[in-house]
């Protein structure tokens, strides 16, 4: 065989190996995007959960029967409040000592 014939058959070789790659690689990458959909939609299903009427009625006599335990004594929610309240305050009269007591006489004679 000549040589030009030779380099000829190489060139072609190597390009029909390049396009066998990218064929190649574009069969890995939808396989790919496939099972990433398909996982997707699995991650999807499975995060619902089908609810049965009985789960509801249940669900909806337990919030209320709550609720209304709960919300029959606001006293217990604003007392929480206050003494919440005056224990940051004391909190922050410990860290910064004389300033916080100067701050907080000025806010009261401002309340009032």
């Amino acid at each position: 065989m000549d040589p030009e014939k030779e380099k000829e058959i190489k060139e072609a070789a190597i390009k029909y190996k390049n396009q066998y790659l990218e064929l190649v690689t574009a069969a890995r990458k939808k396989l790919a995007d496939a099972a990433e959909a398909k996982k997707a939609t699995e991650e999807k299903t499975k995060s619902i959960k089908q609810v049965t009427p009985v789960e509801i009625h249940e669900y909806n006599t337990v919030n209320a029967s709550c609720s209304t335990r709960l919300l029959s004594n606001p006293h217990l929610k604003k007392e929480a409040n206050e003494d919440c309240v005056k224990e940051g305050k004391k909190r922050i009269i410990g860290k910064q000592g004389d300033r916080s007591k100067v701050e907080e006489g000025e806010e009261s004679s401002e309340g009032e």
